[in-house]
């Protein structure tokens, strides 16, 4: 029952951490985005950080008051290394960067940077002493039996929507690869015609195939919710290519405005 318990923690911090990031987000760009890696509203860092800093946290009981500056600063160490460590992972083994703090000052790689790692420490004051407790006694309203169905229900759910996720992931890296190959003779074409960079509006006056193919699954790409989604996302191999579509974005939201 312990691990239920936890799990169902995980989903609802998790959707928790999706709301505000979807908030935060439309408000900023003025329209609603979808934030969240995965389909689902859910963002899983946000409940494995709830989790790290929540279970291990709880135990120190030093002084009414130095407890709020021990669990202030830990959760800012803690979360800054989850949010680096994570960081790392998506980089070295998946080939992706959906944030980057680079043009942010005191940060570490462009991977964690101070302002929000000190907003994670004033979210673990509230996680600890305000948001577990509570959430302590509300699932221990629910029955046993209730809780193992809704397990069952969102494992299921949360599980089949990380598979997903990752063959769309692999779906968009295929299309990319195809882009790039298309984008390879295209700049072929143009130095043969003299014309050298990416700009091949010197061949529209032209009728050519592999260049209408390349617009279309350019456009196609910018369409695709991840792309739009985080302005940060890049596949190392592909970032010339996603640095274009990003660039076609960009013109489009400028359009709008």
């Amino acid at each position: 029952m312990y691990f239920v318990d936890l799990f169902l923690m995980f989903i609802t911090f998790s959707f928790f951490g999706w709301v505000i990031e979807t908030i935060y987000c439309s408000i900023w760009e003025k329209r609603f985005v979808h934030r969240g890696f995965l389909n689902g509203p859910v963002c899983p860092i946000y409940g494995i950080g709830a989790l790290a800093v929540g279970i291990p946290l709880s135990f120190i009981n030093v002084h009414p008051i130095a407890n709020y500056f021990l669990v202030f600063l830990a959760g800012v160490i803690i979360c800054t290394i989850l949010e680096y460590l994570v960081g790392v992972i998506l980089e070295k083994i998946f080939n992706l960067k959906l944030w980057d703090y680079s043009n942010f000052p005191l940060n570490i790689n462009g991977r964690v940077w101070i302002g929000y790692s000190l907003g994670w420490g004033f979210l673990s004051i509230l996680l600890v002493f305000f948001i577990n407790p509570g959430m302590t006694k509300v699932l221990a309203l629910i029955p046993a039996n209730i809780k193992y169905i809704i397990t069952i229900f969102l494992a299921t759910v949360f599980i089949t929507d990380f598979v997903f996720t990752i063959l769309n992931l692999s779906a968009i890296s295929k299309k990319l690869d195809e882009l790039k190959k298309l984008f390879t003779k295209l700049q072929l074409k143009l130095k043969a015609l003299g014309e050298q960079g990416a700009d091949f509006s010197f061949l529209s006056s032209k009728k050519d195939d592999e260049l209408e193919n390349y617009k279309k699954l350019a456009n196609k790409l910018s369409k695709h919710r991840i792309i739009r989604t985080f302005p940060h996302f890049t596949i190392k191999r592909f970032a010339e290519q996603l640095k274009l579509i990003k660039n076609k974005i960009k013109a489009e939201k400028n359009k709008k405005q």
